[in-house]
């Protein structure tokens, strides 16, 4: 199931129409931060910065802090843990979001086979529970063949996917 980037919702409930040929464009920027001291990690993000705006439809600032640990890099069960929360609310097809995630990842053959679970709540507007699963196998060095589930409350919240993926 693809991600629908917030905003879009609205912009075809508010009858916009994107086929129409009548298009609008602006110029927005994504900023992100990540910070890595031992087996620790933080990071933050703002998306939609300038709060972009289409016809009477404007974009939401997102503002998300998360952190991790990675018990390999400590020399522990090869198991990374994270957590992520949204630190501003947002409207989001309909209702407001500010989501706090949950997550673990484990690699069965290290850089071979990955299973990874995890939940997210929404803490404001429509109140609910999502649980993923996932899981990532390589086909050769650098090409993963990855797969996810998502089980939640909400028809938006649930949903799966296939991908590729190259890394180097």
């Amino acid at each position: 199931m693809a991600h629908i980037p917030s905003g879009i919702p609205e912009l075809l409930d508010a009858g916009g129409d994107l086929t129409s040929g009548d298009t609008d464009s602006t110029v927005d920027a994504d900023l992100g931060l990540h910070a890595v001291l031992g087996a620790f990690r933080a990071g933050a993000t703002v998306r939609n910065l300038f709060e972009p705006e289409f016809g009477d439809v404007r974009v939401p600032r997102q503002i998300r802090a998360g952190g991790a640990f990675d018990g390999a890099a400590a020399d522990l069960i090869p198991v990374m843990v994270s957590v992520d929360v949204d630190l501003k609310r947002y409207a989001s097809g309909g209702t407001d979001r500010r989501v706090v995630a949950l997550g673990a990842e484990h690699w069965l053959r290290p850089r071979r086979v990955a299973v990874r679970g995890g939940a997210r709540f929404n803490t404001v507007g429509e109140q609910g529970c999502t649980v993923t699963a996932g899981a990532s196998v390589a086909a050769r060095a650098g090409l993963f063949m990855e797969g996810h589930a998502a089980f939640g409350s909400a028809a938006g919240e649930r949903g799966w996917g296939l991908a590729a993926r190259v890394s180097f």
